[in-house]
């Protein structure tokens, strides 16, 4: 090849891998968008997951033009050097995506081969919130039918109150002088289950002293406790002046205060954020996506990955120290209730088939937090006591309710529980 054919291809390298550059610095959601739409391409470009796919999209152009820029200088030792860093970055490249191509197969082959489970709602009944990161909407009635292929699972209604709690059907409620306050996530609220089947609304048909309020919404952890707590706005939420709170836990709860990759980059990047910083105070800084944005970069590109979907990849690995956090957070809360109803009366409540109850318990009593541990109470697999989703059925909740009732004495005139503080 002449020496001005060399130098034309060089150019016309050149010229190529800086517009890839270009594409790789300047594209954006919008041009993405765009673009991806006249080819008829369906690419979620929403959220952290989308902007780990912008991200990634951005990588392959640059990725791909570093070679085409560098190859007109790879007859000078340090061109060549970058050329050849260049070009073994693009073979990482082209082994990545195919890796992520064959995982990709693979879970599509095993979602085939699995009865999928899904779940559709007439209407939206969560809204965004500045303090809780979402709660749920004041005053709507939602349908909610899950299936496992097929076949119905559950079809029930979901409603709320004017403030935006999930109402709790008993009777008399206006001749009882004690309040019982249930916190937690989707096991409070009662996925799958009508009003009044929910574990707040069984535990207030089992003690008639007791009026039952249900503060748990679905994906709620330690945060959303704490932010309740701390709150004046309950004061005036609920008139009755003595009483109980009940904190339900699991242990995904954990993963909640952490911000895991499970966590982030599906319902919680939005949810209160939370750490101890060099005084050992706990403090909170905005949202998880928020306060760690490069955090939150890698943990999006994780969570959109093939490979990680395949083997079930969540990071980080809950520890010591992520305990150790949860239990302070509850401590935090704790101490909130303390001090608005000069009252003891705080419990956690651990969830039967939560096995890190062993696990989390020691430092919730470092901390001088009541536990009702009743992670034994019954197990995953008996019949009856399970959605295939993982919730608990009514069933299930009413022998929680039964247990908690009897433990602390609810259903005598007198306020047993005192006796427990």
């Amino acid at each position: 090849m002449s020496s001005t054919s060399k130098s034309g291809m060089e150019l016309r390298f050149l010229f190529i891998g800086l517009l890839l550059l270009g594409l790789g610095l300047s594209c954006n959601q919008w041009l993405v968008a765009q673009f991806v739409g006249l080819l008829g391409i369906n690419l979620n470009l929403v959220g952290t997951d989308g902007l780990a796919r912008l991200w990634f999209l951005k990588s392959v152009f640059v990725l791909m033009g570093l070679p085409l820029v560098f190859y007109k200088f790879r007859h000078d030792s340090r061109g060549r050097l970058l050329f050849d860093i260049s070009m073994g970055l693009v073979f990482m490249l082209i082994t990545l995506i195919t890796v992520e191509g064959i995982f990709y197969a693979l879970n599509l082959r095993k979602m085939a081969s699995t009865p999928q489970i899904t779940t559709t709602y007439s209407q939206v009944y969560i809204e965004p919130d500045e303090e809780l990161g979402y709660t749920l909407k004041p005053l709507t009635r939602a349908t909610a039918i899950q299936k496992q292929g097929d076949e119905v699972v559950y079809d029930v209604t979901y409603t709320t109150d004017a403030l935006g709690r999930r109402p709790t059907p008993i009777d008399k409620p206006d001749e009882r002088s004690h309040f019982i306050l249930f916190f937690g996530g989707s096991y409070t609220f009662g996925d799958g289950l009508w009003d009044d089947e929910t574990l707040p609304a069984q535990v207030g048909e089992l003690a008639p002293e007791y009026k039952p309020y249900n503060y748990g919404v679905p994906g709620y952890g330690t945060q959303q406790l704490l932010v309740k707590l701390q709150s004046d706005e309950i004061l005036d939420e609920v008139p009755e002046r003595d009483g109980i709170a009940i904190y339900v836990f699991i242990c995904a709860h954990i993963k909640r205060v952490v911000g895991t990759t499970d966590v982030q980059n599906t319902w919680g990047r939005y949810m209160p954020y939370y750490f101890l910083d060099a005084n050992d105070q706990l403090v909170r800084q905005s949202d998880l996506v928020t306060a760690r944005p490069w955090l939150s970069a890698i943990d999006a590109l994780v969570g959109i990955s093939q490979t990680g979907k395949y083997f079930n990849i969540t990071l980080p690995r809950i520890n010591d120290n992520h305990r150790r956090l949860t239990a302070r957070i509850i401590a935090e809360a704790q101490q909130s209730f303390r001090d608005k109803y000069q009252s003891d009366a705080f419990y956690v409540l651990i969830y039967p088939h939560n096995p890190c109850a062993a696990e989390i318990i020691p430092f919730l009593e470092e901390v001088n937090v009541k536990v009702l541990d009743y992670s034994t109470l019954f197990k995953f697999g008996d019949a009856g006591l399970w959605i295939p989703d993982g919730h608990p059925t009514a069933s299930a909740q009413k022998i929680v309710a039964q247990k908690l009732v009897t433990d602390l004495g609810l259903a005598d005139n007198e306020a047993k529980h005192e006796s427990l503080q």
